[in-house]
């Protein structure tokens, strides 16, 4: 269907060119097909897209590295002497990594034990739909039913629906741990927002007001004044990280709802199974394998499983009872034990790094300018290993939120840039630390980054942006990231066909660069797809701006004076911002 903007032809001249990282390749944004054509395309392309993690970095003092222990222990060896030349990676001391062994062990065996709880619900609601379908679909026959080739016994109807139950349960079954990982995931990245929302508007707080006039041309006019902030009020720092804030928070809303919808499914399969075995007890004469399996199923608990999967002194799982009854094993349950095993996958995380900091390696090379270390030390978390200088290389500190750590590797590449430079400076994640910095206002973790050649020298203590590569897919399909919609797990792109016809295509997302996104699956390319309908209301836009005749004539909207006047469009006038 043609979409068309009222009254009039969009009459729009060439073309935007995007080009992708690093493939060559480029990408045209056709802003029209034909005169009537009303929305703005882009050519899905191959190319290579780098997903980046960005983040604030402080530069480091120039050409050292105080090295540091990670985790707190007993010294067990020392690798190198004063006045070594070392190489980066290269190692500098041990810790004896005796107890840390233990916790990893401990954290693993905490991880099996919550995904075995998983599987042992879902064979059990497996058992219970199983058993309702059997009962349903048995043919009323005084016969012996003939075995069937394939497991168990009965009719190839009987086993037929069997198999369609259990099919449609384990697809249930998968939304809900997926949906609920999604969000906790979801409500990670909103405490991370809210955290550098709060950072960022901290130095805001001197915010002026004022009055002022303005007025604005189109398909109106309009005066007033009005208060707001000033020249010294919300900075745009500031407000993009609270645009950001409402992104991750309405991430939230929408993986929630998933998550509800997913347990309503599955909650549905699993009342009208157990209702099904409920009724065939109380009409068979020839019942007690459907009771057996009706009393198994309500004996099975929940609420303890997922304690018992998160402690690593008892072995044993146990039923927990509420009111003289046990409790079964509800749609709520899996979302449960999906929690736990998202908790655990966390802990041992943790552990591995932990582990891993018991090994102090050279991150960067230079000279051992510094060592007062002997075997047998008692060190804590935070003591100063060693002291390394070098006289070509940059060092940056940064903080990385707990919810993305995982993400960062040491060796990852990383573009470090200046706010308003055109240069650009490549180096490497050298050393990423195990406790949670004490400075950070939520849970981050220091790291290290290492300029081995810097475009320019940066004065110590000056801030530089970050982006840190943590995923890159080459050669693949792209589209631009505005093409992409997501809502809770599923994501999707509209498809402009030749005859001037758009469908939505399910799609299957890989690395989310700043400007093109991979597509695995769900469009081919040189596929178009839609970037934005031109006869489409823009929300929260005023009349005149969604008619395209002008700015005006609306309540307020000019800035005046030091504040928001009541005028629209139009330069402010005052010389006030």
């Amino acid at each position: 269907m043609r979409a068309r903007i009222p009254g009039r032809r969009v009459i729009v001249a060439g073309v935007a060119v995007v080009v992708l990282v690093g493939g060559g390749a480029t990408a045209y944004a056709q802003t029209r097909d034909d005169s009537d054509t009303s929305y703005r395309l882009a050519t899905a392309t191959r190319g290579d897209v780098e997903e980046t993690l960005t983040s604030a970095g402080t530069v480091d003092t120039k050409h050292r590295a105080d090295v540091t222990f990670g985790t707190g222990g007993t010294l067990a060896t020392v690798k190198v002497t004063l006045g070594q030349h070392v190489k980066r990676g290269q190692v500098i001391a041990t810790l004896d990594a005796t107890d840390a062994q233990a916790d990893v062990a401990s954290a693993e065996a905490t991880l099996a034990k919550a995904k075995a709880q998983l599987v042992s619900d879902e064979e059990a609601q497996d058992d219970t739909v199983s058993s309702s379908t059997s009962t349903t679909t048995k043919p009323k026959t005084t016969t012996k039913p003939k075995t069937n080739s394939g497991t168990g016994s009965g009719t190839g109807a009987n086993t037929q629906a069997v198999t369609a139950a259990l099919a449609q349960l384990s697809s249930q079954q998968q939304a809900v741990t997926s949906a609920q990982s999604a969000v906790t995931q979801a409500l990670a990245d909103a405490a991370d927002a809210l955290t550098a929302q709060t950072q960022a508007c901290s130095s805001s707080s001197n915010s002026g007001s004022g009055t002022g006039t303005g007025t604005g041309t189109g398909t109106g006019t309009g005066t007033g004044t009005g208060t707001g902030f000033g020249s010294t009020g919300v900075s745009q720092a500031c407000q993009d990280a609270l645009n950001t804030v409402q992104t991750k928070q309405q991430a939230v809303k929408s993986a929630e709802q998933s998550l509800s919808e997913a347990l309503d499914a599955l909650s549905t399969t699993l009342t009208n199974a157990v209702t099904a075995l409920q009724q065939a007890t109380s009409t068979s004469s020839s019942s007690s394998k459907t009771t057996a399996s009706l009393t198994a199923y309500r004996t099975t608990t929940a609420s303890t499983t997922a304690s018992t999967t998160a402690s690593t002194d008892d072995s044993s799982s146990s039923s927990s009872t509420s009111g003289g009854q046990t409790q079964t094993v509800t749609a709520a349950t899996l979302a449960k034990d999906q929690a736990a095993i998202d908790t655990a996958k966390a802990s041992l995380i943790e552990a591995e790094r932990s582990l891993s900091a018991t090994t102090v390696t050279a991150p960067m090379a230079g000279k051992i300018a510094s060592l007062d270390l002997t075997k047998g030390d008692a060190v804590s978390s935070g003591d100063t290993a060693t002291v390394i200088t070098s006289g070509s290389s940059l060092l940056i500190d940064t903080t990385v939120s707990e919810s993305k750590i995982r993400d960062i590797t040491v060796g990852q590449k990383v573009i470090v840039s200046t706010p308003g430079s055109s240069t650009s400076s490549t180096g490497e994640v050298s050393a990423i630390g195990v406790t949670a910095d004490s400075d950070s206002d939520s849970v981050a973790y220091p790291v290290t980054v290492q300029v081995e050649k810097p475009s320019s020298m940066l004065a110590s203590g000056s801030s530089v942006v970050l982006q840190i590569v943590t995923s890159t897919a080459s050669n693949v399909i792209t589209v631009p990231s505005s093409a992409v919609s997501t809502s809770g797990t599923r994501s999707t792109v509209q498809v402009y066909a030749a005859d001037g016809t758009i469908s939505t295509k399910q799609v299957t997302l890989g690395a989310v660069g700043s400007k093109r996104t991979q597509v695995k699956s769900g469009i081919t390319s040189g596929d178009r797809v839609v970037l934005a309908d031109l006869s489409a209301s823009i929300t929260g836009a005023s009349t005149s701006v969604n008619t395209r005749s002008g700015m005006g004539g609306g309540p307020g909207g000019g800035m005046s004076g030091g504040g928001m006047g009541g005028g629209s469009g139009g330069p402010p006038s005052g010389g006030g911002r």
